[in-house]
């Protein structure tokens, strides 16, 4: 069995995560958080190895408006090649699994169209995120997709449409 945790470490020098207003998300400042957060997911990686946790979930907001390709234009993924590198080494040497979980908001089968939108847009930042570390399938994205709530028909079209916004996504397999 793998213990693990979800984003954070408390208490641990060096392991905070960092974010700005959107008024301040300027290429420079997200730039400067961006380094800061992916230093502190190293510090978080080398805690969870040294204590013999193996599973560990990466925080959305890694990269400050990851999924806001408006106010977030910085081509991070390229920008951080060799961090993003650094991290996939120390993630499959030590043999941790990583996960993402998107936000509350993040739900393919809403009725609101640009709800779904959204969503598609944060499924890809997150995909792209994890397919910088090089990781292979066993690394997930957790995602929220409702349940029956005493209607089993309107579950199932709500499935249906779950499938028909998932393969939407530029990275289906």
């Amino acid at each position: 069995m793998k213990i693990g945790y979800a984003c954070l470490v408390v208490g641990v020098p060096d392991t905070t995560m960092k974010t700005t207003r959107k008024n301040n998300a300027t290429s420079k400042r997200l730039t400067e958080l961006i380094e800061h957060n992916l230093n502190s997911m190293e510090n978080m990686l080398d805690y969870s190895i040294e204590n013999g946790i193996q599973m560990y979930r990466i925080s959305s907001d890694i990269i400050p408006f990851g999924s806001d390709y408006e106010t977030n234009q910085l081509d991070w993924s390229n920008l951080f090649q060799d961090k993003f590198n650094q991290l996939s080494k120390i993630i499959k040497e030590n043999n941790v699994r990583v996960s993402m979980h998107p936000g509350q908001y993040t739900v393919l089968n809403s009725p609101n169209e640009a709800v779904v939108t959204r969503a598609i847009q944060d499924l890809e930042y997150h995909t792209t995120f994890l397919d910088n570390l090089e990781v292979d399938a066993s690394h997930k994205i957790i995602l929220h997709i409702g349940g029956v709530y005493g209607d089993k028909e309107a579950a199932k079209n709500d499935l249906l449409k779950i499938m028909k916004n998932y393969l939407q996504l530029s990275k289906v397999d």
